[in-house]
């Protein structure tokens, strides 16, 4: 664990991103590049000193392209499991969190995603102290309408986040949701002997208690839930492999591994 900053240090540290944020008129980025930390850690030290963020004051503000706010859809409801896994959000910024060694080619994946739903380029930092990717992208206005559809938790523990309503009702939506969600917070390996097992965790139950009950609805055979629960048949696996599918190159190359995917591990199923 990192040592607590003294006084002296943190006033060093604030009077460090006036010179950067409001002298030098450095973006968020061109800060979190320029001190050798991620984007949400330099955002979140400057929310720490009480420096409030002035994108407009910053260089080519008016020419960034307005965002696009997506309709309901297969791929939105994709984007929330995913933002439901590994995601969170600030006011203004939405951040997947990725292992960038494991799942260095999920990061890809995802970029593809926000720039389909909301025509913009994800931004992508790695921290490699952490060994993880930041799959980024701000905007107020993206962050607002995500927040009126569902995404409402800043700290999906605390505030015990649940699948939108939206998404329950629809089964389609709900196969995309359970695919972005496991896809950041799932795992697939073998027990002992020849089962595979796959296993759904989140310390959220509401949220937990709503995918299980999703995937009660499509059929499938789900272990009781705690902060974690299984598939563990392998009719289920099988019908998941076909019916949902992976985004994440990681789970679908360990279901190949597993002999769960036949002959090949690129199907229609995972497809953008």
């Amino acid at each position: 664990m990192p040592k607590r900053w003294t006084k002296i240090e943190e006033a060093v540290k604030r009077k460090e991103l006036l010179e950067l944020y409001v002298r030098r008129n450095k973006t968020i980025i061109e800060i979190a590049e320029i001190l050798g930390i991620t984007y949400p850690s330099a955002y979140e030290r400057m929310r720490r000193f009480n420096i409030t963020p002035c994108p407009y004051k910053k260089e080519h503000y008016r020419n960034k392209k307005r965002v696009t706010l997506p309709p309901l859809s297969s791929d939105l409801a994709e984007f929330m499991g995913i933002m439901l896994g590994d995601g969170h959000r600030s006011d203004g910024q939405l951040i997947v969190t990725i292992n960038a060694r494991d799942d260095y080619g999920y990061i890809a994946y995802v970029a593809k995603i926000i720039k389909r739903l909301f025509n913009r380029n994800a931004g992508v930092q790695y921290r490699r102290c952490h060994n993880t990717a930041d799959v980024y992208f701000g905007s107020v206005e993206a962050v607002s309408y995500l927040t009126r559809i569902g995404l409402t938790a800043k700290n999906k523990v605390k505030e015990q986040s649940n699948v939108p309503t939206w998404v329950l009702r629809n089964s389609s939506y709900c196969k995309k949701f359970i695919r972005g969600f496991f896809d950041t917070d799932g795992s697939i390996y073998r027990l002992r002997g020849k089962a595979v097992q796959m296993s759904f965790s989140n310390r959220s139950r509401p949220l937990l208690d709503s995918l299980r009950l999703m995937l009660l609805n499509l059929s499938y055979h789900p272990s009781n839930a705690t902060h974690v629960f299984y598939l563990t048949r392998k009719e289920d696996l099988q019908r998941y492999i076909s019916m949902i599918g992976f985004g994440n190159p990681k789970h679908r190359q360990r279901a190949h591994e597993f002999g769960l995917l036949g002959g090949s591990h690129s199907g229609n199923c995972t497809r953008l």
